[in-house]
């Protein structure tokens, strides 16, 4: 059973470097013929964790540890007991954003995940697999088991007013910080600094973090700690060929301890993680929701944009002219939740001029179009959502005032001169309606470039011919038509010659809706159907 660091493809003797190997053995007896178990295995386990990132964090006079070709240390065998580790955190970068959330700490999570659940797996092994096989009724396996006595050093302290320079003399390098007569094994700075042990400093104010001095005192102490556990290790188990011994229980000892130190080290940092997220919430006064979050780009876009340009509520009144009442209103609402109150979302909007515009059409069967032309406004409309929360749903609401109507459509814009319905409905006399809007993502022209790259040509070309239909339906579309002056103008009637007949108006509409009468049944003639009657003659 060798524990080794291997390097490349481990072919050669030079690119294995054997930690630890042991040789043990048990018979077993059995009162049949059959072996209860298979005579071999080859290999009995293969567990592998790839450690580059830790090598890769050593730290020596003139920088990291160099790297081959394949992104792998090289000379491992003859450079790690030389280095010293050290860690750092590009602040300058745009990705870090805290001291959790940055691509160096994902990295260093990433990499204590991965090396935990191979301690995890090694250590299955040898308690359900190897111990089980010896392991005797009443045997003592508690010193195997409980490590409470063994330090964990990582743990998330800070210290007010700290120096972590104090205590060093000036010139002294890692070499020279020997304690207890072990290794200096932690460092501050950054890797390209002169002096490892330069303490940063910022504003003016030294770090809040522990010095080399202290975190090498929790390291010394675990080391101490660790000794102890071994040797009670030592004096529980033997030190023979077999399979429960010292130096197996001690790989087990060990490994459990990696473990905690894992746990540990992403408890701490989602610790600062969740104190720095306090901190924020005491400083505002409140979680910040969506919500609030939106209220304020609402202040906040106030200050930046000049009045005409700034972000408007969707919320608009339907009407002939300026000089009319409205017959109604059309709004795009917000709601977070089903017991909040909905609210107009803000737009950006730009206004096209009605004569400056060109006609649009939609169908209203495949034989028939509608050319419809008015005012037509753009809206954007930016959504704000947090990870872990829901986004907050939009609807169309459309309210008609008594003896009011107007047809409400709802679709996408196919082309700059059509427009595709979906939906429709006439809503009159104090009528309400509200229409849940259901929003879809669709991947970014990146996110798809990356998602077809290894794909065939063909299922390419099919994945871009079904983006293509997508985004030609992404742009959504209301169209508001106003019932009294279609009336007018489809039976010939001057304009506002509806506005004050109630009752006609409500009767047409009912003819038109329930009956289906044919517009030329009841349309308006200036001039007599037949010609002037011809004089008689006398005689």
């Amino acid at each position: 059973r060798p524990e080794a660091v291997v390097r490349g493809v481990g072919e050669v003797e030079g690119d294995v470097l054997v930690l630890s190997s042991t040789a043990c053995e048990h018979n077993i007896k059995t009162s049949t013929k059959s072996s209860p178990r298979p005579e071999a295995v080859v290999p009995a386990k293969m567990a592998e964790v790839d450690i580059t990132w830790l090598i890769s964090q050593l730290l020596s006079q003139d920088g990291p540890i160099p790297s081959d070709n394949e992104g792998a240390p090289s000379n491992v065998a003859s450079k790690v007991a030389s280095k010293v580790p050290a860690f750092t955190i590009d602040r300058a970068s745009p990705a870090c954003k805290t001291p959790r959330r940055n691509p160096e700490v994902e990295n260093a999570l990433g990499y204590f995940i991965r090396f935990r659940a191979w301690s995890q797996d090694v250590c299955s092994y040898f308690f359900n697999n190897l111990f089980n096989i010896q392991r005797a009724p009443g045997q003592n396996m508690a010193a195997l088991s409980s490590l409470g006595t063994v330090f964990v050093p990582t743990v998330p302290l800070f210290e007010e007013g700290h120096d972590p320079t104090v205590g060093w003399t000036e010139g002294q390098g890692p070499a020279d910080l020997a304690h207890d007569g072990t290794s200096v094994i932690a460092t501050l700075g950054a890797p390209s600094s002169p002096n490892p042990l330069s303490a940063e400093v910022v504003g003016g104010e030294a770090s809040v973090c522990l010095g080399s001095a202290d975190a090498n005192a929790f390291l010394s102490e675990e080391y101490r700690s660790m000794s102890v556990k071994l040797s009670d290790v030592a004096q529980t188990l033997p030190s023979d060929d077999s399979l429960i011994t010292t130096s197996n229980g001690s790989v087990c000892v060990v490994l459990r301890h990696c473990m905690k130190v894992c746990a540990a080290m992403g408890e701490s940092l989602n610790f600062i993680e969740q104190m720095l997220r306090k901190q924020l919430v005491d400083a505002i006064g409140k979680h910040v929701t969506p919500h609030d979050f939106s209220e304020y780009m609402v202040y906040h876009n106030r200050k930046l944009f000049h009045g005409d340009y700034a972000p408007r509520p969707f919320s608009y009144g339907v009407r002939r002219t300026a000089n009319h009442s409205p017959e109604g209103t059309l709004s795009i609402l917000s709601r977070q939740s089903s017991s909040a109150i909905a609210e107009p979302i803000m737009t950006l909007v730009s206004r096209g001029e009605t004569v400056a515009t060109p006609p649009m059409t939609f169908p209203i069967s495949a034989a028939a179009n509608v050319t419809f032309n008015g005012e037509r406004y753009l809206h954007a409309h930016l959504l704000h959502t947090f990870s872990g929360t829901s986004a907050s749903t939009l609807e169309i609401s459309a309210q008609a005032r008594q003896f009011s109507s107007m047809m409400v459509m709802v679709g996408t814009i196919s082309s700059a001169s059509s427009f595709e319905p979906k939906y429709a409905a006439i809503v009159q006399n104090k009528d309400e309606l509200t229409i849940p809007l259901e929003l879809s993502t669709i991947p970014t022209p990146k996110e798809f470039k990356e998602a077809v790259v290894s794909i065939s040509p063909k299922q390419q070309a099919f994945a871009k011919m079904f983006r293509s239909m997508q985004l030609a339906s992404t742009l959504f579309g209301v169209v508001v038509v106003q019932i009294k002056p279609a009336l007018e103008q489809i039976l010939n009637l001057p304009p506002d010659s509806l506005t004050k007949e109630l009752r006609l108006t409500q009767d047409l509409m009912e003819l038109f809706i329930e009956y289906q009468i044919p517009t030329d049944l009841l349309k308006y003639d200036t001039e007599p159907a037949g010609g002037g009657g011809g004089g008689g003659g006398g005689g």
